[in-house]
């Protein structure tokens, strides 16, 4: 496969080329951006190979190089897989949780298929494979810091629903890992501090799991939130979420409507936790641990155990 020079790609891309390599906007960026770096490179598969100082998925931009090349459509490898090894399924969106002061925190891959989300460690310098080993934050925690008090804050289940919700003006936050069918496993009570005298919209997916983790967020946040409430979207499909409302709703203009309407949410027989998760539920956070989180602690907070 001849490729062209990299001059050539330079200005088929909208860029420049610096010390041999061809600067130019990654995908989805202004035309003024050069935050991506593509190289020719014989040994690559490609011919080429792409880095994005946005941090823009590689998968994603080496398509998006093709495209604009006309080069046929990339196609990896078949390769055997034994046992139940699943297999590969690329990345096509990263989500960063942050900190209070910004600093990153967790990052949560969302695989091509949803056949998982991958989770990574910020350690001060790069990204680890696994979980921090601190507090649960929630997803755009400094966002919802900045939100004056009587902001409504909007609790749904995905980081893709916080990103369409925060589009169109809406504070959203969630829980890393997503839905747990109320058994408190996702939505864990360290998360409940950062909701303290706020006024809070849960939002549930349409299915049964969504709807008894909005039940569980709501009893972990009526002792602490200044009010709790869950919100009830009418004819979304089997399933369906905020990001499928919004496809009819872009500025969000009947979702606040709804929300301003949804009565306070009161706690019902049918609504209150297994005994052994109640009382889990009770057991507080370390002090020492979250007095270290909300000063920006990293690496610490991750060498320590929580008392439970």
């Amino acid at each position: 496969m001849q490729l062209p020079s990299i001059n050539d790609i330079a200005l088929t891309l909208g860029g420049n080329v610096v010390n041999s390599e061809a600067l130019v906007p990654g995908p989805g960026h202004s035309a003024e951006d050069r935050s991506l770096s593509i190289k020719l490179d014989g040994k690559a598969r490609d011919g080429f190979i792409v880095h994005s100082f946005a941090d823009d998925d590689p998968g994603v931009c080496r398509d998006y190089v093709r495209r604009k090349l006309g080069l046929p459509e990339f196609k990896p490898r078949k390769t055997k897989t034994s046992g139940g090894a699943r297999p590969f399924s690329p990345t096509v969106a990263k989500y960063v949780y942050r900190l209070a002061d910004s600093t990153p925190y967790l990052q949560v891959h969302r695989l091509a298929d949803k056949s998982g989300f991958p989770q990574y460690h910020w350690d001060g310098e790069k990204w680890i494979a696994g979980k921090p080993g601190g507090p649960k934050v929630p997803y755009m925690l400094p966002q919802l810091i900045a939100a004056a008090a009587a902001t409504p804050i909007y609790i749904v289940e995905g980081e893709k629903d916080c990103d369409n919700l925060a589009k169109v003006g809406f504070v959203a936050t969630c829980n890393s890992e997503g839905a747990d069918g109320g058994s408190g496993k996702k939505w864990t009570s360290d998360l409940n501090q950062h909701f303290k005298d706020r006024h809070v919209y849960i939002i549930p997916d349409n299915d049964a799991q969504g709807h008894k983790h909005a039940e569980h967020v709501a009893r972990n946040l009526k002792p602490i939130a200044k009010s709790v409430r869950i919100v009830e979207l009418p004819s979304l499909p089997p399933k369906g979420d905020v990001s499928n409302w919004l496809e009819s709703d872009s500025a969000g203009v009947k979702l606040a409507k709804l929300a301003a309407a949804a009565p306070l949410w009161e706690p019902t027989p049918a609504s209150e936790p297994p005994e052994a998760e109640a009382e889990d539920e009770a057991k507080p956070v370390s002090a020492i641990a979250v007095a270290e989180y909300a000063d920006g602690g990293g690496p610490a907070i991750r060498r320590r155990t929580l008392s439970r």
